[in-house]
């Protein structure tokens, strides 16, 4: 699967670096295989805190 997801960002322009990003995520591909498409290192993104804003004034 990989090979398909290369030439899909690097000869046919159809994926983009948050595509390829996204597979890691869905764990389709691996970080290692991230770097050997986009050439760049994966770096998961940010958790995100539930909506939690902090304390609240009273």
């Amino acid at each position: 699967m990989i090979i398909v997801f290369k030439f899909a960002y690097q000869l046919w322009h159809t994926m983009s670096k948050s595509d390829v990003a996204a597979e890691v995520a869905k764990n389709s591909i691996t970080a290692d295989d991230y770097k050997t498409i986009t050439g760049e290192d994966y770096v998961a993104p940010a958790q995100v805190d539930g909506g939690n804003q902090g304390e609240t004034q009273k």
